[in-house]
Order: C-alpha cells, then structure tokens, then sequence
C-alpha cells in the first residue's frame, strides 16, 4: 500500500463526491467545523481526514467510511472487512509518522534549549584566579574573575612589611593612585584620599580596591603589575611597583 497514493485517491474522491452534490469547500467545511482551506488539503491528497471526521464525512458527503478510504476504487477480491482493514493501516502509518514529527521536533527542541544553556552558561561562567605578589616588602590578597564578556580586579587587602614600618623613616601620605598594569599598559586606576597624613602601612591598611572593564582590554596573566604612586610629606613623588603573579 502507498501511503501517499491512497491519500491522493481519498482526497479526489472526496472532492469528487462534495462536487456531485454541489457544495463548495467551504460549505462541506462549516459542516463539520472545518475550514475550506482544510477541505482543500485533503482534495489535493496533502493531509487525510482525521480518523475522528471519517464518519462524520461519509455522512455529509452520503457515502460510506468505506467508499472514502478505497477512494471509491473496490477491487473484485475485496471485501468491506478487506478495505476497513486497509484504512487502518493507512491510519496507523500515518499516525506513526504524525507522532514520529513531534517527537523529533521536541527532541529539536531540547536539544536547540540545553545547548543554548550550555553556551550561556559556558559564556557567562566566571574563571576566578588567586594572585599574589613577587614583592616581599608588600603582601596582597587579591583575585581575578572574568567570562567572555567581562573581567574584574579585586584587591581585599595590601600590606606593608619592610624593615621601616612604624619609624620616622616610613612614608607619611594623605593620598594614593594604584594603576594596575599590563605589558607596561595601565588598564585601570584609582585614588585614594585621606583626611590626614597617614603612615604608609596604616593607609595601606585601609585600602581596598575593584577594578572592572569589558574584555576589549588585553591581559597578559604573565606580565602584571599593581603601581603605587603618592607624595610624601615633603612633597617627594615615590613609586612602587609590585609585580603580580598566579598563586
């Protein structure tokens, strides 16, 4: 049995019987709640009836369920059991393959939604990388998190350890300019102010900073640097490089 033919045969028998009684499309369709555009589809053999109007349409069209799935063709052998036999497998297939559609299309579908997760989530996760620094006079505990889209510096804390801290010798300040350095580039900057001049470890103390930009900035993970430049007390510029490397 051809699927494809026997619903061609059903759809001209069904046109040819709705003609023979002189109704058009949109008449048979209002008959049993359809659309005239459905009544063409099943003319023109592109979809058959559903199983459920078959009755229905054999009553509208007065004619048989039998006449409509034979397309009005009986062969000398056959008989009505033959012919009901018949259309059910033409239903069965067709409803196989009906079923076989949606199930591909959800499985399209959770596929198209889990990967589009999985890229967003893969897009937007956060790396986070522990740094610290290669100067022994200067302890920091900072970090770097970035995704696809953007990247962020965050130092929690920075603390003064030379021989100096807490003499005369240590420089007093009353502000603070980080530049946190890439490849000898600054990608970011901040200063910090105080209201009185302040021992440079106590200022130190007090400092915290976050630095975040898009991922147009280029960062070489190898060759990083956070500057400290201030003015002492006696309006002496001083310069402090530390350098920055993974933990």
């Amino acid at each position: 049995m051809n699927e494809k033919c026997d619903i061609e045969k059903m759809g001209l028998y069904i046109a040819k019987r709705r003609k023979e009684l002189h109704l058009t499309q949109k008449q048979l369709g209002d008959i049993l709640d359809r659309s005239d555009k459905t009544i063409s589809k099943w003319e023109r053999g592109t979809v058959a009836p559903d199983i459920t109007l078959l009755v229905p349409l054999s009553v509208a069209l007065k004619t048989t369920v039998t006449d409509i799935l034979s397309g009005g063709e009986k062969e000398e052998k056959q008989t009505p059991d033959d012919l009901t036999v018949s259309g059910i497998k033409l239903y069965t297939k067709m409803e196989k393959k009906k079923l076989s559609k949606i199930f591909m299309s959800l499985l399209i579908i959770i596929i198209a939604f889990f990967g589009t997760a999985l890229f967003f989530n893969n897009y937007y996760k956060w790396q986070v990388y522990d740094i610290t620094s290669s100067n022994k006079d200067y302890f920091i505990n900072s970090y770097i998190s970035e995704n696809k889209e953007s990247m962020k510096f965050v130092v929690n804390s920075l603390t003064y350890l030379p021989d100096d801290i807490g003499t005369e010798t240590e420089p007093w300040v009353n502000s603070l300019q980080f530049m946190f350095n890439s490849d000898g580039k600054t990608l970011y900057s901040n200063d910090i102010s105080f209201n009185d001049y302040l021992q440079l470890h106590s200022a130190l103390d007090l400092t915290h900073l976050f630095f975040e930009s898009d991922k147009k900035v280029k960062l070489n993970k190898e060759n990083m640097s956070l500057i400290i430049r201030f003015f002492d007390k006696n309006e002496k510029e001083n310069i402090i490089k530390i350098p920055l490397k993974y933990k």
